[in-house]
């Protein structure tokens, strides 16, 4: 982060997450330089007024199709209020890992043509192709064997930097001893 001059650093919520902010660092890993970015503007606190928020207050010919009344994002989660502060702040430098985020790329031409058409808070793939990659830690050759599809893989400069496992996904039904083998297995083969 010195090196860069990065003031926020971490990874953003995967884009399968497509109800949050995106472009940013989310919450659940974010490093920041208290010497760029005072204590003061960290506001943790979710806006839980915006939970049900269906309405804009600016309206656009776009808020008033029914059919794009689910789709609108609207952030509310902890960290919403660190992004709207700070995203805006152009001397605030920050930076994000890449996800591996695998998904059908053969959409139906009305879905091509939405994602073309419509703002970024209305798309449920980010119209920022760069801010995923859909090749994985498997497809890239830096482990031998495919992972589960819910452990989030992360790059920084093409290189493998993270990976999260979703902890509450299904939990009763998931093999724990036999995710910790894998685990072991992927860490050995990453290192």
């Amino acid at each position: 982060m010195n090196d860069n001059n990065i003031a926020v650093f971490g990874a953003p919520w995967h884009p399968r997450y497509n109800q949050n902010y995106r472009y940013f660092p989310a919450v659940h890993c974010m490093f920041v330089d208290l010497a760029r970015v005072t204590r003061e503007r960290l506001d943790f606190r979710p806006c839980l007024d915006r939970m049900n928020a269906s309405v804009p207050a600016r309206r656009k010919w776009y808020d008033f199709l029914p059919i794009l009344a689910k789709r609108r994002r609207v952030s509310w989660d902890t960290g919403t209020r660190i992004y709207e502060d700070l995203i805006k702040d152009a001397s605030i430098k920050s930076e994000y890992v890449i996800q591996t985020f695998r998904h059908n790329t053969d959409y139906p031409l009305k879905t091509r043509l939405m994602q073309a058409l419509l703002p970024d808070e209305y798309c449920y793939l980010p119209k920022d192709r760069s801010s995923y990659t859909l090749s994985g830690f498997f497809e890239r050759g830096h482990i031998s064997r495919p992972i589960p599809e819910l452990w989030e893989e992360t790059f920084w400069h093409d290189a493998p930097f993270g990976l999260h496992l979703r902890g509450y996904y299904n939990k009763d039904l998931r093999d724990k001893v036999t995710e910790m083998e894998l685990l072991a297995k992927v860490l050995s083969e990453l290192t």
